[in-house]
């Protein structure tokens, strides 16, 4: 991606201001699920720039909501976003979660 910006605009005529990391789960057992990252950060297991986190949820369907945990301030140098990519992508496509599948998402 680097070697494609320097072709098209020159080696120093462009300014990268961040990176952003995606890992997917799409395993039928997440890893980890919102609710543990909840608990961990309850206990203060984890490690960040910042000692913030919070979580959000919004309603999915009748009986379910979509949950984001963040760790981190959004303007310091490292942030995560955790979330449930799966409702998401229903909610997007129009799908089922069986359609999509356990899908988790972690952002850094």
């Amino acid at each position: 991606m680097f070697r494609r910006c320097e072709r098209r605009y020159g080696l120093y005529n462009f300014h990268f201001t961040r990176l952003d990391v995606a890992i997917d789960d799409k395993n039928e057992k997440p890893f980890f699920t919102l609710e543990q990252i909840k608990k961990k950060c309850e206990k203060e297991e984890f490690i960040a720039n910042s000692e913030g986190y919070h979580f959000d949820e919004s309603k999915f369907d009748d009986f379910d909501t979509a949950k984001t945990g963040y760790i981190g301030a959004g303007k310091s140098g490292l942030f995560y976003r955790f979330y449930d990519k799966d409702k998401e992508v229903c909610l997007k496509y129009n799908k089922t979660l069986d359609e999509v599948g356990s899908w988790k998402r972690t952002e850094m």
